[in-house]
């Protein structure tokens, strides 16, 4: 399981729901989309027949009843990764290395569905805060967990993962190479990693700050005696010998520009995966994996939401589709550090002018009907816990945007806005995003702010270029991506100055009191209540403008069972050991 988190996390988790998102206009017909696999498909995916549909021997199932032996099932998933490390920045929110990581990678504690969070019962047989002056947390390994290549899974994983996670120059790779976690977040925290006095089987994590959200840490695991070998960053070159499993599933082959094969480990100690093999086959984008499901040559995608393709599929006999969240949405950030926007006023005009519900709408001419303005950071619709603030900003008040200006002395000069010195405001939008609604964005933002007199600039960047360079004047506006996750400390992290997950670098007592509040308060009703707070007084200093969030499709052959849509970074892939064919289907 992929651990979340909020900034640099979010990249990593829009990086993979970028690579399968197109405009859902283009999946409004059933048709269209069975075209686009015969007409459209730039990679030759390996297309297989199911085993399973040839086989009538049955075994206990995961879900209690008879299921069918020797089952196989094909998945569509776009990429090509080069490192099948899941924590190395180059890496992380590849589709097929999320996948995969989940199927071979252990993690003390798993993510459900929901963003529920339980320990790994396969991995830990107990985890416990054992102290907290300093903090201090005991695990204890289950003593089969085993990698496949015959090494126990112990301390040294916990200390080369958090090492090679920490962000700590002292720690370094194979020939003095540094480490480029795509997160440090809560490993930055630790002080140790050492063994315990019941030996390597023992874990003794001692924090030098308290860390709330500990059970976020080690998910995934990484094998210490092949990262150390290899390196963190570009070593995990082949997932077949660099990924030795701990899961139930091992990478049997790869090719590269086709895809991956799993088969069940046969060094796994915990209940037997409902399959006998997953083929992860490469597919160009979201559309072809659609349409080759509709098709039968794949059992499995994932999809945009659009209400034309949900009917079109529903209505298509033998497939199972499910709507779920994907955790994500799009982020506009003001850089309150330097530039235009260290103005509260200036930052409060552009975000009153800014129209989401007409933005929404116009994405719902185009088919995403599911597009929704997202009136809270810390959960995401359909969330426990989730709260509509009703905020005043993004809801199209070029009015109230324009009176607040004028009163706060600035004024227009023709058709250009002036700053109360005189000067002229020129913004530079950078955006770091490029999914299905990023056009759609785009044009809302760069009207609102040229309505109300500002000159407006905009490139196109690499994921993370914001992040990268927090205080420079080459952005003054960012459109980037967030993910609600459910360890909040990382929806904290990104307001808390000076963290790498902070972009716009505003601060106030208010704000540093919510933080700090959020921080020391254990999971609950106590802590769901300030991450609340957090959330208003983000929206009261207009730091940021949450745009929309959509849903997604997830199509599976209606013979398999065990899938359901997630938010959780892995998708359905949370519990792929699950997977499998009742007998009868």
């Amino acid at each position: 399981m992929v651990r979340l988190s909020v900034g640099v996390e979010d990249r990593r988790a829009r990086r993979a729901w970028r690579r399968g998102l197109i405009r859902a206009g283009a999946l409004v017909l059933a048709a269209t989309m069975l075209a686009a696999c015969g007409a459209t498909r730039t990679k030759q995916a390996r297309v297989a027949p199911a085993p399973s549909r040839a086989t009538t021997t049955t075994t206990p199932g995961a879900s209690g009843g008879p299921a069918v032996t020797g089952a196989t099932i094909t998945l569509g998933e776009p990429g090509d990764p080069t490192n099948w490390n899941p924590l190395a920045a180059g890496a992380a929110g590849e589709p097929v290395v999320t996948t995969v990581a989940s199927a071979v990678l252990p993690s003390a504690y798993v993510v459900g569905p929901d963003l529920s969070v339980s320990p790994n019962p396969e991995l830990i047989s107990s985890a416990e805060e054992v102290s907290s002056d300093p903090q201090v947390v005991d695990y204890t390994i289950d003593p089969r967990a085993t990698w496949s290549d015959g090494v126990a899974v112990s301390e040294a994983d916990f200390a080369y993962t958090w090492q090679a996670d920490s962000g700590e120059v002292r720690f370094r790779g194979p020939h003095g190479a540094a480490y480029t976690p795509a997160s440090s977040a809560g490993y930055d925290r630790i002080a140790s990693v050492t063994e315990g006095t019941a030996g390597p089987r023992s874990v003794v994590v001692t924090f030098s700050s308290p860390d709330p959200d500990w059970k976020a840490l080690f998910s995934p695991l990484l094998p210490a005696q092949v990262g150390r070998r290899v390196g963190f960053d570009h070593g995990f070159t082949d997932p077949v010998s660099d990924l030795p499993s701990a899961g139930p599933f091992v990478v049997q082959s790869f090719t590269p520009g086709v895809g991956v094969v799993l088969v069940r480990n046969p060094a796994w100690w915990g209940p037997a995966a409902g399959l006998s093999r997953v083929v992860v086959d490469e597919v160009p984008d979201a559309a072809v994996g659609g349409a080759s499901v509709e098709a039968g040559q794949l059992d499995a995608a994932e999809l945009p939401f659009s209400p034309g393709a949900e009917r079109a599929l529903r209505a298509t006999p033998g497939l199972v589709v499910r709507t779920g969240g994907t955790g994500v949405y799009d982020d506009l950030v003001a850089n309150a550090r330097s530039g235009p926007f260290t103005s509260g006023v200036l930052r409060r005009a552009v975000m009153l002018a800014v129209d989401r519900s007409a933005l929404a709408q116009l994405a719902g001419t185009e088919g995403d009907v599911g597009a929704a303005p997202v009136d809270n950071r810390a959960f995401l619709p359909g969330q426990s816990g989730y709260l509509d603030q009703r905020p005043d900003l993004g809801r199209g008040g070029l009015a109230a945007g324009s009176a607040l200006l004028t009163a706060a002395g600035y004024r227009r000069v023709g058709s250009a806005l002036e700053a109360p010195g005189g000067e002229a405001i020129r913004v530079h939008l950078v955006v770091e995003v490029t999914g299905g609604l990023t056009g759609l964005e785009v044009t809302a933002v760069v009207s609102a702010c040229r309505a109300l007199g500002l000159s407006v600039s905009t490139s196109l960047a690499a994921a993370g270029s914001a992040q990268a360079a927090p205080g420079a004047n080459g952005w003054d506006l960012a459109l980037v991506a967030r993910r609600a996750s459910p360890f909040p400390s990382y929806f904290a992290a990104a307001y808390t100055p000076s963290s790498p997950a902070d972009l716009s670098g505003f601060s106030s007592p208010a704000l540093l009191a919510a933080i700090r509040s959020v921080d020391r308060l254990p999971d609950g009703a106590a802590r769901s209540a300030a991450l609340e707070r957090l959330d208003a007084i983000a929206w009261s200093e207009a730091i940021d403008l949450p745009l929309l969030y959509e849903p997604q499709l997830l199509v599976v052959q209606s013979r398999y069972a065990g899938f359901g849509a997630s938010a959780a970074p892995s998708g359905p892939a949370w519990d792929i050991g699950s997977w499998e064919i009742p007998a009868g289907s």
